[in-house]
């Protein structure tokens, strides 16, 4: 399923430090919602400007958040962020990737 395919991409990809950015932050991004680190998912969306791994970061916690109220906040958050992101269509059809 997906965690798998996550697995076997991030085999393929290696290193995070081996990309420039985006990239670098695509696969960092990967390893950690692999992790299911929701904390480090958050420091993660909290760390720079506004960029396309940190919206899906945010749409990752709006999917895999510890509750209910953990997936409100990083929904809230993303429509915030991300106003004009094609991320809230996804997210309205109910797929949470």
């Amino acid at each position: 399923g997906e965690s798998a395919a996550l697995t076997a991409a991030l085999a393929a990809a290696g290193a995070p430090s081996t990309y420039a950015a985006p990239w670098r932050q695509e696969v960092l991004l990967g390893e950690l919602a692999a992790r299911g680190d929701l904390d480090a998912l958050w420091r993660f969306a909290d760390g720079g400007p506004a960029s396309a791994p940190r919206a899906r970061a945010l749409l990752w916690i709006g999917a895999h958040g510890r509750d209910d109220a953990e997936r409100a906040r990083a929904r809230e958050r993303l429509r915030a962020e991300y106003p004009d992101s094609w991320l809230h269509a996804t997210r309205a059809s109910g797929d949470g990737r």
